[in-house]
């Protein structure tokens, strides 16, 4: 395996509100200022509007503000690494530098809270968009 492309030293899992999202924040620090990843879904089963527009699935934002729906093809976790596969749009609309996304995971991160938290953003809504490969 090749070597991380960052290190996860902050990790921030949230309920925002009655009738908004549920965020799985990864980043560099606490202060959201170097690299980091957010993955967001709803609260809810998806709506039709959401349906019809092909917001029913996990969301991707990064630092850089690209935002992608799906597009992960595996999702890999170990106790000091995530692997994360793109699909070629995915990585390309995040403006990654290639498809697999190797980030290693400090000593203090809660690994298993991390388990939970994408268990739960990945598997929300439309079943045929999870990724085919969830190792978690």
């Amino acid at each position: 395996m090749s070597r991380p492309q960052w290190i996860v030293k902050f990790v921030g899992i949230h309920e925002m509100g009655p009738e908004s999202a549920f965020l799985v924040g990864l980043a560099e620090n606490e202060f959201g200022d170097g690299s980091n990843i957010t993955l967001q879904s709803g609260l809810e089963e998806p709506d039709s509007q959401q349906r019809k527009h092909g917001l029913d699935t996990y969301c991707i934002l990064n630092e850089t503000g690209e935002m992608q729906y799906g597009g992960l093809e595996a999702v890999r976790l170990m106790e000091n690494c995530l692997v994360l596969k793109f699909s070629f749009d995915a990585a390309q609309t995040l403006s990654l530098p290639g498809r697999e996304l190797i980030l290693g995971i400090a000593p203090e991160v809660d690994v298993d809270a991390l388990r939970s938290g994408l268990r739960r953003a990945l598997t929300w809504g439309d079943p045929e968009r999870v990724p085919q490969v969830l190792e978690l």
